[in-house]
């Protein structure tokens, strides 16, 4: 199918940050009576929007009925160009694209890590840990599973599987301003991070050229899965750790449990994760939650019944199956009060999804500390 534009006109800024905004627009020729809408605008492409700018929408998602990324995005602005940015680096991301950008890349000579980054390429990650996350509503339990294990600097390495602007995230910018994520690199055609980088291997060398001694790794908001063994974003869980392990760091493989979902095959582990750990040649350690309060009425035997999947796989052997208490890292989650939200449950309705998240921080809290003695 291809892409579907309809022309709407700027009613409203509902949310604006740095390079975002959330714009509120009445759409002019969708059929019908003209409806408002919402919608997404990467400000730092286009410029920033104000009430009665006519632009261009893609409807396209929207349309399709898609979850985290079932929204309309400005695609231009009709009747103007934005200004002419500062001078960037040499690297192109979206290339060959209408967006195509360049940016200055941590890899680039001149950039100010780029020193920093050559020595890491040399000593590589030194027994880092680096958290490997499938979902990005994995990620402020796996921080705070980190920052209760006593990690002192966690670095977000952002992937291509979901969204590929870091401004999509409604959830970095919290974890920043409570101190447990201290920066992201966005690799690969992922863009707008502290730091870009070419490469994931060079992503995860740059988050340690930035001090990280707790590094996480994952996609942006949205997914993509079909149903099949190989047809879904998370196979690139398997490349992640893999590279981890290749750069001397310490994969830690975070599990996608469930006892909620509707889908048989996401529950209690997922069949994105079991693939994964059949796909990844290195060892990686899988985190499991310990049963308590907070896994619910069902946790111990869902958890039990994700224990005996795991260990039945062929794999198995090559990985490090560890039980976690996450109950510390609930704990400072809820004095946060961060909402946990994923697949439309919330935490309350799907606890091990979330507990496995935190498990996988605090091992890897605990990993950093015995790398850094």
């Amino acid at each position: 199918m291809a892409v579907r534009f309809r022309y709407a006109q700027v009613l409203r800024v509902v949310e604006e940050s740095p390079g975002t905004q959330i714009i509120e627009a009445r759409i002019e020729d969708d059929g019908g009576e003209p409806v408002p809408v919402r919608a997404f605008h990467d400000a730092s492409l286009l410029g920033p929007l104000a009430p009665g700018d006519r632009v261009a929408l893609n409807t396209s998602a929207r349309r399709l009925g898609l979850g985290t990324g079932g929204v309309d995005f400005v695609a231009w602005v009709a009747g103007r160009c934005p200004p002419d940015p500062e001078p960037g680096g040499h690297i192109v991301k979206l290339r060959y694209t209408p967006l195509q950008r360049p940016v200055p890349a941590v890899e680039e000579a001149g950039h100010p890590l780029r020193e920093a980054y050559l020595a890491a390429e040399q000593e590589g990650l030194r027994g880092r840990p680096v958290v490997v996350l499938e979902l990005h509503s994995q990620l402020p339990a796996a921080c705070a599973g980190a920052v209760a294990a006593g990690a002192r600097r966690a670095v977000l390495v952002q992937s291509e599987a979901g969204a590929l602007p870091v401004a999509f995230s409604r959830l970095v910018p919290r974890l920043k301003a409570l101190g447990w994520l201290a920066g992201v690199v966005s690799a690969g055609h992922a863009y707008g991070g502290d730091l870009e980088a070419v490469s994931y291997p060079s992503a995860l060398l740059a988050a340690a050229a930035a001090g990280a001694d707790v590094i996480l790794a994952g996609p942006g908001p949205g997914i993509a899965g079909t149903g099949t063994r190989y047809g879904h974003s998370a196979v690139e869980q398997a490349w992640l750790l893999d590279t981890a392990a290749a750069l001397d760091g310490r994969p830690v493989a975070c599990l996608r449990l469930s006892g909620a979902d509707a889908r048989p095959r996401h529950r209690p582990v997922s069949h994105h994760t079991l693939t994964v750990l059949e796909l990844a040649r290195s060892g990686a350690w899988l985190p499991l939650p310990l049963p308590g309060k907070g896994s619910g009425p069902q946790g111990a035997a869902l958890l039990a019944e994700a224990r005996r999947r795991l260990l039945s796989l062929p794999s198995a052997a090559r990985h490090g199956l560890v039980e976690v208490d996450a109950g510390p890292a609930a704990a400072l989650l809820e004095e946060a009060g961060i909402p946990l939200e994923s697949m439309g449950r919330r935490a309350a309705e799907d606890p091990i999804l979330f507990l496995a998240a935190a498990a996988a921080g605090v091992l890897a809290g605990r990993l950093a500390r015995t790398a850094a003695a």
